[in-house]
This record gives structure tokens, sequence and C-alpha cells, in this order.
């Protein structure tokens, strides 16, 4: 029985409970409930749960495998049932994960693909900025206008896109109305509060005042208005494009309460809001769902269609490598303002076409782009072979096609380079550049988490060969728009080389947001370093819109972590400890065996079951 399999038998009547609960509640005021946790979410995260947005969206998914129920009810308490089944089903995957004993103890690999699936559930498929997700979504689906926007929704991707930004415009003003409506009210209610604490206001006179002020209905109103934020009619939808087009883009992006098919169980089925962002409801009103990540779910949903046709497949990817090797040579030219930048080059006529050549002072860059796709992990026995054929065809490709021109480069007093028609393009003397000071860079569209971060697990290179760097389009994206040139990116490549087998995260921002504050990445080994850092970035990006979020003022600390049967010991570098203890239950519904519980010497004994293995390392616990 494969992980996923494992998984799924266990989470079977948790997500059935799940299922059962949510039938009984009312559907707008599931849908309201999460979406304003969502929105007073941002900036400050620290209220919310790990992978929150997805978690809620999997809520949202299996609310809407029911009819509509109408009904309107406080759910304060009855969302603390739901939330606690939520947390216990993801934490099934993790707790799964480092439980399950693999098919070759001790391979970090195979931990690691079934953590992929653990991750996978709490993450979205690309995390970016807005801005990025729009500008990429425009360079690579605005050439389809002709062939298929204007023939199947009679406008270009431009005015789809205007048309869902003045929808979170809209939504956006909403909110700030009912938090400025609500603000007063509470300041007005603190007054209150205040007056009769000091003794200035008795009871009586409080009532008369508040009546005064108009506590009550104002409080109403401002509720009703809450309500709304994310409510539209067809002619609030409309918003200024023609109505065949609206219904159009319904037909796409809407989905109704009861179209979820019962199919649709776990997190790390596909969600079906992964391609809708409009829930429609009786009455022809219409919510908006999550709008901070309708332009991506847009994009993606476009993707998916325009590759689905036969007609426009093949164009449509060979113009998306054409889109990303530019979008790479336009943020390489913002870094690099005084280098030689050479985009699309031939190492000898006929020869495989090579993506990018920066060349700056004794310093040469070269850059594969590889938009190969990366499946996702899934659960089963055969993630880690497609994971590892997926990288085979993208980084591990890319890297080989870079290698050939730095050896060439090494090899010769001086390497000519030709363009497509064979004509010379640009030539490097070998004494132009440090022998140490070739660098190589895989940019994809896809993440790779931990797999993708530490190459030492899959990368095959020469001896003496060092790592290359490989990230993907919106993180390299992210770096070349806060490093502040050259030098700085250079020494960030100089200094990302050495930890690869040593130091380990699951985004490249992590460790490009510490090298930014600190200017090193001085790690000890055996290191993961925590996603604290790619926060870096997102306070720089609220900071632009105007929203001043607390910079910490703490060094870093240190962790360990340390896992014995099912405890766990946390002890930082400050001398803080913790110990916490899995549920025995849990690890036995994730591990798919009884539990022993352990005491002293047995730790160490043979495991009753007969798998030849220490009971501390089979069946035990603490």
């Amino acid at each position: 029985m494969d992980f996923r399999n494992k998984v799924e038998t266990v989470l079977a009547p948790l997500v059935a409970e799940l299922r059962n609960r949510l039938a009984l509640l009312p559907t707008l005021s599931v849908l309201d409930n999460y979406q304003f946790r969502m929105n007073i979410a941002r900036p400050d995260k620290s209220n919310v749960p790990d992978g929150f947005m997805s978690k809620w969206r999997y809520v949202w998914a299996l609310l809407l495998s029911n009819s509509f129920l109408g009904l309107k009810d406080d759910l304060e308490t009855k969302l603390v049932p739901i939330d606690e089944l939520v947390e216990k089903i993801y934490d099934l995957y993790s707790i799964g994960a480092v439980h399950e004993p693999g098919h070759i103890r001790g391979s970090e690999k195979e931990f690691l693909t079934r953590l992929g699936l653990a991750i996978k559930v709490r993450e979205l498929d690309v995390l970016g900025f807005s801005e990025q997700i729009q500008d990429w979504a425009l360079a690579r689906l605005c050439p389809f206008n002709n062939s298929y926007f204007l023939p199947t929704f009679g406008l270009r991707f431009e005015e789809i896109l205007t048309w869902v930004n003045a929808l979170i415009s809209t939504t956006q003003t909403r909110l700030d109305a009912f938090v400025k409506d609500f603000t007063s009210i509470a300041a007005d209610m603190r007054s209150l509060q205040a007056d009769f604490a000091s003794g200035h206001l008795d009871v009586d006179a409080v009532r008369e005042k508040a009546s005064q002020m108009g506590i009550e209905e104002r409080l109403g109103r401002n509720g009703r208005r809450g309500e709304n934020v994310h409510i539209f009619s067809v002619e609030e939808l409309q918003s200024g494009i023609p109505s065949p087009a609206l219904q159009a883009l319904i037909k796409q992006f809407g989905i109704r309460p009861g179209e979820v098919g019962q199919g649709f169980r776990f997190p790390h089925d596909e969600n079906p809001l992964e391609f809708k962002t409009f829930v429609v409801l009786p009455d022809d009103i219409f919510y908006f769902l999550n709008p901070a990540n309708s332009s991506r779910v847009v994009a993606k949903t476009f993707e998916r269609e325009i590759l689905a046709d036969n007609r426009l497949r093949d164009s449509y990817l060979h113009k998306r490598d054409r889109t990303t090797e530019r979008w790479v040579t336009q943020r390489m030219k913002k870094v690099f303002s005084s280098a030689a930048i050479y985009p699309n080059y031939f190492l000898e006529r006929g020869g495989h076409e090579k993506d990018l050549f920066v060349h700056d002072g004794d310093s040469a860059i070269l850059i594969e782009c590889k938009n190969s796709r990366v499946r996702p992990f899934k659960g089963g026995g055969d993630d880690l072979l497609k994971f590892e054929e997926d990288f085979k065809n993208s980084i591990q490709f890319g890297y080989e096609q870079a290698l050939a021109v730095k050896r060439r480069i090494l090899e010769n007093e001086e390497t000519a380079f030709f363009d497509e028609k064979g004509i010379p393009y640009f030539s490097v003397r070998r004494n132009g550049i440090k022998r140490f000071y070739i660098y190589i860079m895989c940019v994809t569209i896809a993440p790779r988490g931990p797999l993708g971060t530490d190459l030492s697990y899959q990368l095959k290179r020469p001896e003496g060969e060092p790592f290359p760097l490989a990230l993907n389009l919106f993180d390299l994206d992210t770096i070349c728009k806060h490093f502040t040139g050259a030098e700085q990116f250079v020494a960030y490549l100089q200094a990302r080389e050495h930890l690869h087998g040593r130091v380990h995260t699951g985004d490249e921002l992590n460790f490009a947001g510490y090298f930014h504050k600190y200017g090193n990445l001085n790690f000890e080994d055996h290191t993961q370093v925590a996603d604290d850092f790619s926060g870096i970035f997102d306070r720089k990006w609220y900071k632009e819109k105007g929203i001043e979020v607390e910079e910490p003022s703490n060094p870093p600390v240190c962790t360990s972590i340390t896992r014995g049967g099912n405890r766990v010991l946390f002890e930082d570098s400050t001398g803080r400890k913790e110990v916490i203890r899995v549920p025995p239950d849990l690890v036995e519904r994730a591990s798919g065996r009884p539990v022993i519980r352990m005491k002293g010497s047995n730790r160490n004994r043979p495991c009753p079951c007969g798998s030849g293995r220490k009971l501390k390392h089979c069946h035990g616990v603490s």
C-alpha cells in the first residue's frame, strides 16, 4: 500500500465527519466567516494556521458539495469543531510522513517525497506577489487574443484582467468602508465603557447615551454591510463589459452549491476551486471568492484551456518558452546594468540554442530557462521517479547545456558564439573571466520545494564542479528587484554554491532574504532555514502599498528538533526547551500500525510484530 492509500484510509472517517458537519451549516455564513478571516489575515498572519488559504479553500469545496442552505446563523461556536477537524486532517500528512518507514530505511529522498505531499496540500502551486502573477499572465496570454480570447469571450485577455481588477477594487473599497465604520462604532463603545468604569455614567445613562449615538442601529447596518462585501448582483458584476462576455465568464469561473462532486474528498485531490472564483447563489447573486487569489485562478484556468486545445497547444508552449527567456533577460538587465548580455546564442552553428549569457567584468553567468512540467506529489510510490524524470528534463538538462559552454570557455583562448542564423554573435576570451567566476543558473516556472533548493539530492555533476543556482521565475524577479546590484547578486551566487548538501529550506527566498538582510549565508551544517526570512520581501511589498509592518529586531535563533518515538524535543539557542507529544492514536492512524508503549530498556528490544526492527524504530511510542 503506497503512502497516499494509507493516508486516505486514515482520513476517510475524519473527512466524512467534516462533510456531515458542513452539511448542517448555512452556505453564505460559512463562505463569509472564512473569507473575513482571510481578509484580516493580511498582513498579520500570526492568528491564522499555517497554510490557512489552502485549508479554508478545502472547507469551501466540501461545503459546495452540498445544496445551498439559506439559513442565517451565528457560527462562532459551530466552526470550532470544523477548524479542529481540518487541523487534524492536515496534521496527519506530516505525522504520516515522519512515521512511515518507507522502502529504504533512512532515505532522505524518500522522506522528502512523502513530505512533499504534506507540503503540497498546504500551499498553492505557485507563490508570488499579485503584480508578478498579473505581469506573467499578460506576457504569456495576450498573444492568444485573436485565436482564443476574442472568439470565446469577445474580450481581449487584458480587458478580462482589467474587469477582474475592477471587481477586486470594488471589494476592497467595500471592505475599507466596513472597517472604517466599525472602527468608529468601536471607538464610541469604548468611550461609553470608560465613562461607566470611571463612574461618570451609570447603567441607565450609558443606555440612554448609546441610544442617542445609535449604537444598536449602526451595528446592525455595519453587520449588513459586512455581509455584502463579497456579494455582487448581475449588474454590479458586469462592470462595463458586454452581457454575452459576462455570461461566458460566469460559465467559466462560476460554481453553484452542489456542483462539487462527491468524488472530491481529500486535500490532495485537485480542488475544483482552483479554477473557480464565483459562487453562483440563488436570486442571481454572486459571491466573489477570495479576490486576492482571483488573478492566479484566472490565469491558471486560461492556460489549462489553451493547452487543452490541440490547435493552440504547441504554439502556446513555444511562445511561453520565448516569453520566459525575455522575462529573465529583462530582470538581468536591471541588476547588471553595465554588463554585456546576450540572449539566444549558439555554441556552434546548427547546435542547441542557449538562453542567456551575462558578461560582467571578470564574471560570467550562464542562464538556462526550462519550462518542463513538474508533476505534483500525490503520495504514490512513483512520486520520486516522476520527480527525478522531471528534474532530468529541466534542471539537469539546463545545467549540462550551460556546463558545455563553461568548458568551451575554459578550454580555449577565445570562444566565438553565434546567433540563430549562424552569424558570429560575440566572443569571450578565457583570460577575461576568472575560472571560479563562471556561474550557472537554471530558471523554471514551477517551484520544487526542499528537493529543488538543495540540488545535492538529484543533480549529477562532475567532481569538483560547483552547484548551480536553480530557482523559479517569481523568486528571480523578487531577488532582482531588491538586491542592490551586480556586486550583491554575484556575492549571493558565490555564497549559495556552498549550501547544497549542508543547509536546507523549502523556499529560495529564505536564503535570499537572509542574505539581503545579513550579508552572508554562514549557516552551520544540517541547518533547516525557516520561512521567517522570505517574510523580509513580504514586508517590503506591504511598505510599497503604504502598510508598515514592523521588522523583527531580534537576531535569528537556531532551534534543534529531535524526535524519539512520539516525543518531539525543541531546544533553541536562547535556552528555551519544549516537548511535544504526538497523541498515540494519531501515530497509529498515520502509520497504519498499532502502537506499543515503551518503558526504559525495552525500547531496544525486538518489536513483537516480527519486523526485525527495534521497538523504538517500529511500533513503539513513549
